[in-house]
């Protein structure tokens, strides 16, 4: 069967396949097909498609065979939303599942909007589904009543049993369970029975296990029609490479200008690997003329975590990532690879998304839509052939407010060359705000040219509230609770952000950006003070700035990173103050979260912290943190929350791991510890290398034990005490070996 036919004979052919109900023989328009799509893997990601830092030569060859779209977007900036979208070949919207809950224990098939929200958001935020109900019909029934084989491998994450792949079409899977990222332990196993992974030697790469079984199981179908669903676990968190790999993409990470993790660009190597893997056995089989392959992602690249302290990676140029509704968070690679139909080495720049696989696969097949079954998305088949391919708009259905991502309920829409996206009730008296953005003259979404086109702002809109109406889109409501003087932590919001929660003596805001105005109100007892302290974290703000009063003249700015590290803050306010308001203005890098705890009045000649900042290489790692020695014990103070002291060994520990810490400490109250590990020379510590110890009541030594866990060489460690302001002690603090020999000891 393989090699080139003539148009005629294909039509013929299929035409006598299905007169005869043919179930055996593969027709020869029917290709096999595998649908590859990856975790988090952003738009700039591949080296075809610009990373300076990661290198993917297989995913390159694929597209070197095939065709590259430059506006392919994945139905959600979110993972579950779009691979049901994808499995059915409807709009998250019309599907009511908006939100990555497919993880959750809790079955929701019919959600309904909400009649109110928090004080401080001017949206309500809509329930959302958390499965896709079991009698839709799905890509994967679609292909087993063609006659094909089915399997899926990887991440599902679309719900617990019986919400799981084998009920939806898929007669062999691995993995395949609703984890929203690869099943306890990590990417490394051995897993539980209950991952539905292969038994395994060792701790191999969960992908590594994906790319085998892939193999094998295309071996043992090659001269029958099959559809695989290889649906890759990396690049979601967490953050956990080879080893080897990420000291050599060390050097490359440091010398970029934006993507800068050498976790991440060890962790696109696994899944390139395993593409080539895939892609390997194909030609072995001789079925590479006869395979349609398609690669893909499931959103935008993630910005609001930080491995390493740094963004996992960088869409730029294109605005957020994944979590937002901007270009960063839902444009994604998309390859196509079937060498009888899609020309070699092409681009194309037509505008596609996730659910339009379910029409192409239909259109391939020459099978109707399942009655009943209303599709979203359109047949791909000429833009594959190369031909020119005119399109109803796209929709990115996200109405959902998000802390982390930045992201304020709305739903974007692309038209051609124009998005228009409505961010519901987030304008003045709670309306509704629209930006207009021209991406060939804008990617990075930076001019809101709403105001100056508005009849096609208003063309737009009313063509997007017509779909949004006949999907039954599940909406954001005006929220009757909001309060635009809400105070939260002692913070107003003025301008740029919404507050999204927090307690007495804390707020939490999001903002899309660039900055963020608050006032802070002095309180009624406050003594004269000249500088604004509190504990800031964020992973978008770089800087922040005060005055006195509305419009004040501010006084110097605090320059910080954004890594998302608990920091006590004194912003100085270049007067005194004893009543009144202060203005704060922060300074964003990124749409993103940012949380402001026990704000306080002081004095700029107030002293900080009792005590040192080094102690015998162990240092302080904020400025409320202090250290001293006071009989052979190592004593920490902070006067805030979130304390922690860190080492970097001056010879790096390369053999004998895995390493345990070990020490005694005792406090002054109960709380949670944590330990973290680094095996790199750079700075920051991955929230994936820590050990958390809970510590019983104050008042008496306790042996803490934590075996560290991230392998050799071992670079860094840190200690984070309990989360409060107080005292802890520390003595006999040691590095073990794995046959527990002491290599290392302090105090």
């Amino acid at each position: 069967m393989r090699g080139h036919l003539s148009a005629a004979i294909i039509a013929l052919t299929a035409m006598v396949a299905l007169a005869d109900g043919a179930q055996t023989q593969q027709p020869a328009n029917r290709p096999n097909v595998i649908h590859i799509m990856v975790d988090d893997l952003g738009w700039r990601d591949l080296s075809v498609y610009g990373s300076e830092t990661f290198q993917t030569p297989h995913i390159d060859a694929l597209a070197a065979r095939g065709m590259r779209f430059s506006n392919a977007y994945s139905a959600s900036p979110l993972c579950s939303p779009t691979r049901a979208s994808v499995i059915t070949g409807q709009t998250c919207g019309r599907l009511n599942f908006t939100s990555p809950t497919g993880h959750l224990p809790k079955v929701v098939l019919d959600p309904q909007e909400s009649d109110s929200g928090p004080p401080g958001m001017p949206m309500t935020i809509p329930q959302t589904a958390s499965r896709v109900p079991m009698e839709m019909t799905t890509i994967g029934q679609i292909f087993q009543q063609a006659g094909y084989h089915t399997a899926f491998m990887g991440k599902w994450h679309l719900g617990h049993d019986p919400f799981i792949p084998e009920n939806y079409g898929f007669d062999f899977v691995v993995g395949g369970r609703g984890t929203p990222g690869p099943p306890a332990p990590g990417f490394f196993g051995p897993w539980p029975e209950a991952a539905n992974f292969p038994e395994v030697e060792g701790s191999p790469n969960a992908d590594d296990v994906m790319g085998d079984e892939a193999v094998k199981w295309i071996a043992d179908k090659a001269g029958e029609p099959f559809f695989l669903a290889l649906w890759l676990y990396n690049v979601h968190a967490p953050f956990q490479g080879k080893p080897d790999d990420i000291e050599a993409y060390r050097p490359f990470a440091e010398s970029a200008w934006y993507q800068r993790s050498a976790i991440m660009a060890s962790m696109v190597k696994t899944l390139d690997d395993n593409v080539g893997k895939v892609m390997a056995e194909l030609e072995r089989q001789e079925l590479l003329e006869d395979t349609l392959v398609i690669f893909t992602s499931d959103n935008g690249g993630n910005m609001y975590d930080r491995p390493e302290g740094e963004n996992p990676t960088d869409n730029h140029p294109l605005r957020a990532g994944k979590g937002n509704n901007y270009e960063g968070g839902i444009r994604v690679p998309y390859i196509v690879s079937w060498p009888p139909v899609v020309p070699f080495d092409s681009v194309s720049d037509v505008v596609i998304i996730s659910y339009d696989f379910y029409p192409t696969v239909l259109d391939i097949l020459e099978l109707p839509p399942p009655e009943g079954h209303p599709l979203d998305g359109v047949s791909l088949l000429p833009a594959l052939r190369g031909e020119p391919m005119e399109r109803e708009p796209v929709y990115m259905v996200f109405p959902h407010t998000v802390l982390a991502t930045g992201n304020y309920a709305n739903v974007a829409m692309r038209d051609g060359l124009w998005k228009l996206m409505r961010f519901f009730h987030s304008g003045p008296n709670q309306q509704d705000e629209y930006e207009l953005y021209d991406l060939s003259a804008d990617p990075g979404e930076t001019r809101n040219l709403a105001a100056f086109h508005p009849e096609v702002t208003q063309r737009m809109s009313d063509q997007m509230a017509r779909h949004l109406e006949q999907t039954g889109t599940l909406l954001p409501r005006r929220n009757p609770r909001y309060n635009p003087e809400h105070m939260q932590g002692g913070f107003q919001m003025v301008n740029g952000g919404i507050i999204a929660g927090g307690g007495k003596n804390t707020v939490a805001i999001t903002s899309k950006g660039p900055s963020v105005t608050l006032r802070y109100h002095v309180p009624a007892d406050a003594v004269p003070s000249d500088v604004l302290e509190f504990s800031f974290m964020s992973n978008c703000a770089v800087s922040l700035t005060a005055g006195l009063g509305l419009t004040p003249v501010f006084a110097k700015p605090v320059v910080v990173r954004p890594d998302l590290e608990n920091r006590r803050l004194r912003i100085p306010l270049g007067a005194e103050v004893s009543a009144g308001v202060i203005t704060v203005v922060i300074d964003l890098a990124q749409p993103g979260r940012m949380h402001l705890q026990d704000a306080a009045l002081r004095r700029a000649d107030d002293a900080q912290v009792r005590g040192a900042n080094q102690v015998d290489g162990w240092r302080v790692g904020r400025e409320t943190v202090g250290l001293r020695l006071a009989e052979g014990q190592l004593v920490v103070h902070s006067t805030a929350a979130d304390p922690w002291i860190e080492i970097d060994l001056p010879e790096p520990l390369t053999e004998g791991g895995p390493f345990t810490l070990r020490f005694e400490i005792l406090t002054d109250g109960p709380g949670d510890l944590r330990l973290y590990d680094r095996t790199h020379a750079g700075r920051g510590f991955t929230p994936q290398a820590k050990v958390d110890v809970t510590l019983p009541a104050a008042e008496r030594w306790v042996e803490v034990s934590g075996r560290l866990l991230s392998g050799s060489p071992l670079h860094a460690l840190r200690i984070n005490p309990p989360n409060r302001p107080g005292h802890s002690r520390l003595r006999n603090i040691r590095v073990e070996d794995a046959d527990g020999k002491v290599v290392k000891q302090w105090f």
